[in-house]
């Protein structure tokens, strides 16, 4: 069976080279770890976080979408439109 993996003809010095973005790393005792995981057995579960981009968005509230296939396609046409609506609001 071929090896599915493709070959690199060069190595990759620095990981910003794939990954041009910013990545943060939340130990336990940092303050933007989660107040929720600091209990013993979460942060043994979770010793690091990894994050990509702005945490202070973290800080501010917070609104989650979710839809279904089941969602009949005008229903998430709205929540589409509310979301863009809410961004462009700030």
């Amino acid at each position: 069976m071929p090896n599915s993996m493709p070959k690199f003809r060069h190595r990759i010095r620095d990981w910003h080279e794939i990954m041009p973005f910013n990545i943060n790393i939340i130990r336990p005792k940092s303050k933007d770890y989660p107040s929720d995981l600091r209990t013993r057995k979460a942060r043994a579960l979770f010793p690091k976080i990894w994050a990509l981009g702005n945490l202070e968005i973290l800080e501010k509230p917070l609104l989650g979408f979710f839809c279904s296939v089941k969602c009949p396609g005008e229903l998430i046409l709205r929540s589409y439109d509310l979301a863009r609506y809410l961004r462009d609001a700030g």
